[in-house]
């Protein structure tokens, strides 16, 4: 996995590509996450968080 903090780092060409790529990632679903949590922390695994932010601010 590659992960850029600094575009200073790379081509400018490369660069816009990430982010072409960044911008079109696919994120998981509400209820296919939903589902995944609740198999993997039980149930009631939102009673344990103060806050949990459904909405992706990041892909990988």
């Amino acid at each position: 996995m590659l992960s850029i903090q600094d575009d200073a780092f790379i081509n400018p060409h490369l660069a816009k590509i990430f982010e072409r790529v960044r911008q079109s990632a696919d994120f998981m679903p509400l209820k296919q996450m939903t589902k995944t949590l609740n198999s993997d922390l039980g149930p009631h695994w939102r009673d344990k968080l103060e806050y949990f932010e459904e909405r992706p601010f990041a892909a990988a």
